[in-house]
C-alpha cells in the first residue's frame, strides 16, 4: 500500500470530488484528525467496493484512521510513477514521527492560478517570495546554516503545469519515446504501402471485370462506390484487431517499466487513437482501392481485353511501392540492430562490484510505526537475525541503494579550497557499513577499510574511489588529505581524512560512468533521520527465493512487525536499472522484424504478380529455348530492381535522421559496422526467400500452358 501526506485544500485546489463520503479538509489538518480517504481501486480491491467502509477505522504505522471517504474513480494521485491508496492529513506525520524529523521532509507545493495570470507571470511571483519562505523554513532547523540559507536562496524554483499529471519517467524516457513514435509513423507508412501495393495489384487484375461491369452500363459513381465499400470493410476489419492486440499488449508493454510500485498510468487507447488509426487505414485502403475505378472509368470499356500482346508493359507503381516498403524496412532494422546491440554492451559490463548471489532489501522501520530513537536497534537486531539464517553468509548496510538511477550527490573539493558554480553537486556519496566493500567484493587498492570506532575520530575517515582521487588529488597519493563538503563559492572545511582508495564502482546506472565517490562509515545513531537504509544480504549456494522467503519471516517478528519496501536480487535491480534500454531493444527489434517480414510479403506479391501477367511471355521465351536459370535470372532482375534502390534509399534516410539516435546507444557508433552487415545480410536473404516462390512458377510455365491462356 502506497500513501501520501496532504494539506487539508488538497483536494479543493484539485477541485475534485468524493465518490462516497467526504474528502479531506482544513478542518482535518487544522484539528490534527486521524482521518483517512482511500483511493477508488484499493477500496474495491480490499473492501469489495462496500459502502460501509465509511467511519471504520483501518491501521497505518500502527495507529487507527477513519475512514472518512473515498476519491474519485479516475483519480489515483498527481504522481503517475506511482498509484496512491491512501491519503491523510499532513499534521499525522507527527503521530510516527518527531518534530525534528519533518523539517527535512520533501514536500511538493501545487498552485491553481488565477485565469487572467499567465503562468511566466505566477513563476516570477514565486520567485519573488521564494527569499521569504527559505528564511521562515529554516526558522525551524537548526542545522540551517548562514550559507546554507544563502545557498537555498540562489536557488530558482520553476513552475510546472499538472494537468496531465507529475512523472520523472516523462522526462527519462522522453528522448526514446519520440524513437518509438518514430518507429511506428515508419511501420505505419510501411504497411500502408503493403496494403497499397496489393489493392493496386488486385485492382489491377479486376481490370477485366471493370470493363464487363462499364460495357453493361455501370456508371463511374457504381466503381466508385464498390471500391469504398470494400476499402471500408478491409479499413474497420483492420483497426478492429489492431484495437484487440494494442488491448492485450498494454499490460506487457507496463511490465517492462520498472515498476517498484503500481503505476497509475492507463495505456488502454482512448477515443483519439482509435479514429486516428481508423482514418489512417480507411484513407489508405479507400484511395488505393479507388484507382483502379479511376482508370477504368477514365478509359472506359476500351480497357476490355481482347488477344494480348506478347510482351506485357511493366507497372512503375508495384516496384515502387516495394522499394518503399525495403527502404522503411532497412531504417527500422538499422534501429533495432544497434538498439538491441547496445543493451548487449550495457548488460555485458563490469560494474565494478559483485552482481551474483547478493539479494538487496530496502527496509524503514518508519512503516511499522517505529519511532526515530527506536530505529537504530531496529537495524541491527534485523542485521543480526538475517546473517542468522542459514544460508546467508554476510550482510551489508548502505544508506543509498545502487541501480536505483538516483544517489546522494554533494559539493565537495580538498581542505581550503572554494569551489565554483561549475562544481556543484561534483561527486557521489554513500554511509557503508564496515563490511559493505568485501560484501560486494570491491577491493581497497590503497589504505585500509573502516574500522570500528572510526566516526570517534575527527576529523571522520572516508573512504574515495579511485576516479575521486584521481580527480582531487592527481599525481599524489591521496592517503591522509583532506577534503570536505560545502556549497559553491563557499570555502571547504576540513571534515573528512581519507584513509583508503576503493575500485570505481557504477552508481545509478549501467549507463553512467563510475562517478567520483566518497563513502563514509554508517554511524547508527544517523538513521533516526533516515527513511530507511538498505541492506545488502551474500548468499551461499542457497535458492535466493528460498533466502528471500526466510528473509521476510525473519523481518516480521521485530517490533510490531517489519516488512521490506522492496528486496530482489542485486542482478535483478540492474536488469530493472536497464528498463528504458530493454524496452527500446524489444520494441525496436519487434518493429523491425515486422517491417522485414511486411516488406518480404510485398516483394512476394509484387514478383508473383508480374510472374502471372508475364505468362504468355515466358512461356514463349521458353517455347524459344530460353532455360530454366535464364528465366530465373530474369524474375531476378526484376526483384533487384525493387531491392537495391531500396536498400540505397534506406541507408540515405537512415544517414540523414540517425543522429537522433546517437544519445541512446552506448560504446557503438551510429554507423556500427555489424548493425550494418546483420540488416543488409538479412534484407538480401529475405528477399530472396520472397523470390523463391515466383521463381519457382516462372520456370515451371510451359508453353502450352500459355498458349492455352491466350
Amino acid at each position: 500500500m502506497a500513501g501520501e501526506t496532504v494539506s487539508g485544500d488538497y483536494f479543493a485546489v484539485l477541485g475534485l470530488k468524493a465518490e462516497r463520503g467526504r474528502l479531506l479538509d482544513s478542518g482535518d489538518e487544522q484539528n490534527d484528525a486521524t482521518t483517512a480517504v482511500l483511493s477508488h481501486a484499493f477500496w474495491n480491491e480490499h473492501f469489495g467496493g462496500t459502502a460501509d467502509i465509511i467511519g471504520r477505522s483501518i491501521r497505518l504505522r500502527g495507529h487507527l484512521f477513519t475512514v472518512v471517504g473515498i476519491a474519485p474513480k479516475a483519480f489515483t494521485g498527481l504522481d503517475l510513477d506511482s498509484r496512491t491508496d491512501v491519503w491523510v492529513p499532513m499534521s499525522a506525520g507527527r503521530i510516527w514521527a518527531a518534530r525534528r524529523d519533518i523539517s527535512r521532509t520533501p514536500a511538493h507545493i501545487y498552485f491553481r492560478i488565477k485565469p487572467d495570470v499567465s503562468m511566466p507571470k505566477a513563476e516570477a511571483e514565486i520567485r519573488a517570495l521564494y527569499p521569504a519562505m527559505v528564511i521562515e523554513y529554516a526558522s525551524g532547523v537548526a542545522a540551517y546554516t548562514t550559507g546554507d540559507i544563502r545557498h537555498e536562496q540562489a536557488l530558482q524554483p520553476s513552475l510546472e503545469s499538472v494537468e496531465y499529471g507529475v512523472s520523472a519517467l516523462r522526462k527519462t524516457f522522453g528522448r526514446a519515446a519520440a524513437l518509438l513514435l518514430v518507429a511506428v509513423s515508419i511501420l505505419l507508412l510501411l504497411v500502408c504501402a503493403n496494403v497499397g501495393g496489393l489493392l493496386f495489384a488486385r485492382g489491377q487484375a479486376k481490370a477485366h471485370d471493370i470493363a464487363v461491369r462499364i460495357s453493361v452500363g455501370a456508371t463511374p459513381g457504381d466503381l466508385f462506390q464498390r471500391g469504398i465499400c470494400e476499402g471500408l470493410a478491409m479499413a474497420l476489419a483492420g483497426t478492429a484487431i489492431g484495437w484487440v492486440i494494442a488491448r492485450l499488449g498494454a499490460p506487457l508493454l507496463l511490465s517492462m517499466l520498472p515498476q517498484r510500485h503500481p503505476l497509475s498510468v492507463d495505456l488502454t487507447p482512448d477515443w483519439r487513437i482509435i479514429c486516428f488509426a481508423a482514418l489512417a487505414c480507411m484513407t489508405t485502403t479507400i484511395l488505393v482501392g479507388l484507382l483502379p475505378a479511376w482508370v477504368a472509368a477514365r478509359s472506359g470499356i476500351s480497357v476490355m481485353p481482347g488477344r494480348s500482346s506478347i510482351r506485357v508493359q511493366r507497372s512503375r507503381v508495384a516496384p515502387a511501392l516495394v522499394a518503399a516498403q525495403v527502404a522503411l524496412a532497412t531504417v527500422l532494422g538499422l534501429i533495432g540492430i544497434s538498439l538491441v546491440r547496445t543493451l548487449n554492451r550495457l548488460r555485458g559490463q563490469d560494474p565494478g562490484f559483485r552482481r551474483e548471489r547478493v539479494i538487496v532489501l530496502d527496509v524503514n522501520p518508519r512503516i511499522a510505526g517505529l519511532k526515530s530513537d527506536d530505529l537504530p536497534g531496529s537495524f541491527r537486531e534485523a542485521t543480526r537475525r538475517i546473517e542468522s539464517l542459514p544460508g546467508v553468509t554476510g550482510v551489508g548496510v548502505a544508506e543509498r541503494s545502487l541501480m536505483r538511477g538516483v544517489g546522494y550527490k554533494v559539493t565537495a573539493g580538498p581542505a581550503g579550497t572554494r569551489p565554483s558554480s561549475a562544481d556543484a553537486m561534483n561527486i557521489s556519496a554513500n554511509g557503508v557499513s564496515e563490511n559493505y566493500f568485501a560484501l560486494l567484493g570491491m577491493r581497497i587498492i590503497e589504505g585500509r577499510g573502516f574500522e570500528p570506532g572510526d566516526n570517534r575520530r575527527k576529523p571522520r575517515p572516508a573512504i574515495v574511489s579511485k576516479s575521486f582521487a584521481s580527480k582531487f588529488f592527481p599525481g599524489v597519493s591521496p592517503i591522509g588529505r583532506l577534503f570536505g563538503t560545502g556549497h559553491p563559492g563557499q570555502v571547504i572545511p576540513p571534515a573528512r581524512e581519507i584513509v583508503g582508495v576503493v575500485n570505481d564502482a557504477k552508481y545509478r546506472s549501467m549507463r553512467e560512468s563510475p562517478p567520483p565517490t566518497a563513502y563514509s562509515l554508517l554511524d547508527m545513531e544517523d538513521v533516526k533521520f533516515s527513511d530507511g537504509l538498505s541492506l545488502y544480504v551474500l548468499a551461499g549456494k542457497a535458492d535466493p527465493d528460498r533466502i528471500a522467503e526466510r528473509i521476510r519471516e525473519a523481518l516480521a517478528g521485530i517490533g510490531p512487525g517489519l516488512a521490506a519496501s522492496s528486496i530482489a536480487a542485486l542482478e535483478q535491480e540492474i536488469q530493472t536499472s536497464l528498463w528504458q534500454e530493454r524496452l527500446l531493444a524489444a520494441l525496436s527489434a519487434g518493429f523491425a522484424a515486422v517491417a522485414l517480414l511486411l516488406a518480404t510479403a510485398g516483394l512476394f506479391g509484387a514478383l508473383a504478380m508480374s510472374v502471372a501477367k508475364r505468362t504468355s511471355e515466358i512461356g514463349l521465351r521458353v517455347a524459344l529455348g530460353a532455360t530454366a536459370p535464364r528465366i530465373a535470372a530474369m524474375i531476378g532482375v526484376d526483384a533487384t530492381l525493387s531491392v537495391v534502390p531500396g536498400i540505397a534509399f534506406g541507408f540515405g534516410v537512415y544517414a540523414v535522421t540517425s543522429r537522433a539516435l546517437a544519445g541512446l546507444l552506448f560504446t557503438i557508433g551510429i554507423w556500427d559496422p555489424v548493425s550494418s552487415v546483420v540488416v543488409l545480410a538479412s534484407v538480401l536473404v529475405l528477399s530472396a526467400i520472397a523470390a523463391l516462390a515466383p521463381v519457382a512458377r516462372a520456370t515451371s510455365i510451359h508453353p502450352v500452358e500459355a498458349l492455352r491462356m491466350e
